[in-house]
């Protein structure tokens, strides 16, 4: 049923291409990701990306001037979650906005400037969490060096420059260090 409903959202915006969409729901998707409550949030996460993306493969430029406070909001909850699946349609939802309104380019509306400038902000802060020195090996940083990498990519694919060469050495490095405490806690067995 939600894959139909996809697919009818497409051909709506076919029919109607300047039709102004809204997302408003997304406030009340992302206020269903507070911490106090027990349903996992993936689901809804990804199908708001999945919808998102829709929406941008046919109107990017409408869409993004009216719901970039929407797509900001969506930012932290998906670096927060780290979640693969969410992660790829998060990371087509970036390239479609960098395809939109190129980073350097001079007509990118300055809110859209202060979109990627959050992005790499919370790029930033994961690097630096996930590449902390600690005791043990977490899964959940691989799960986040994952995640990382996925979006790390993605931006460079579209702009070169968007992501600091320094970013990727720290998290190449956590993995060489992950990879030796694990190759020696494997010869210490």
């Amino acid at each position: 049923m939600y894959k139909q409903a996809l697919e009818l959202l497409s051909q709506a915006l076919e029919v109607w291409p300047n039709a102004n969409v809204k997302f408003n729901y997304l406030e009340k998707l992302l206020s269903s990701i507070q911490p106090s409550q027990a349903k996992d949030p993936s689901t809804a996460l990804a199908q708001g990306l999945d919808v998102m993306n829709r929406v941008l493969e046919k109107q990017p430029h409408l869409f993004i001037r009216n719901n970039i406070n929407q797509i900001s909001q969506i930012l932290e909850p998906c670096f927060k979650h780290k979640l693969l699946d969410a992660g790829k349609s998060f990371c087509s939802l970036l390239r479609m906005i960098c395809v939109a309104f190129p980073q350097e380019a001079a007509s990118t509306p300055p809110d859209v400037k202060l979109l990627y400038q959050k992005v790499d902000d919370l790029i930033q802060k994961n690097v630096t969490t996930v590449t902390a020195p600690q005791t043990s090996s977490d899964d959940n940083n691989a799960g986040a060096i994952s995640f990382l990498l996925l979006v790390i990519k993605t931006l460079t694919e579209v702009q070169r420059n968007f992501i600091d060469p320094l970013v990727l050495v720290r998290l190449l490095q956590r993995l060489q260090r992950d990879m030796g405490s694990s190759a020696g806690s494997h010869i210490r067995q």
